[in-house]
């Protein structure tokens, strides 16, 4: 895969990121951001994949158990601090939820992955 089409595939990633984030703001449109959000991690995963391919693919699957390990012990985790804080369900699952992304994408664009040759 060359630079240009590597470039191009995280490009629309991160617009179907974008509209995610623009239909989560309203319960009339969460569906379509969720199925936006959904277009976007497959592609930018896949993408991710196909760069990584040539090298160890043990690695990511290892990363990838690891991170639905994280997943599944922060959702857990998520509704011991929704009780400890005392939110109302909706507002402090939505928080909650955001404060995840929001973490998960700071320590995503922390590493730096090698640049792909043509």
């Amino acid at each position: 895969m060359s630079a240009n089409q590597l470039t191009l595939w995280y490009l629309v990633a991160s617009i179907c990121f974008i509209l995610a984030l623009k239909g989560l703001s309203s319960p009339l449109s969460a569906r379509r951001g969720n199925y936006f959000g959904i277009a976007g991690m497959t592609i930018a995963v896949l993408t991710t994949i196909a760069v990584v391919a040539r090298g160890r693919i043990d690695l990511i699957l290892m990363a990838m158990l690891i991170g639905g390990t994280i997943g599944l012990c922060a959702s857990c985790g998520k509704r011991f601090l929704l009780k400890k804080l005392a939110f109302d369900a909706q507002t402090g699952q939505i928080s909650v939820e955001i404060g995840m992304v929001l973490g998960s994408g700071n320590l995503a664009s922390s590493s730096s992955p090698e640049q792909p040759t043509n």
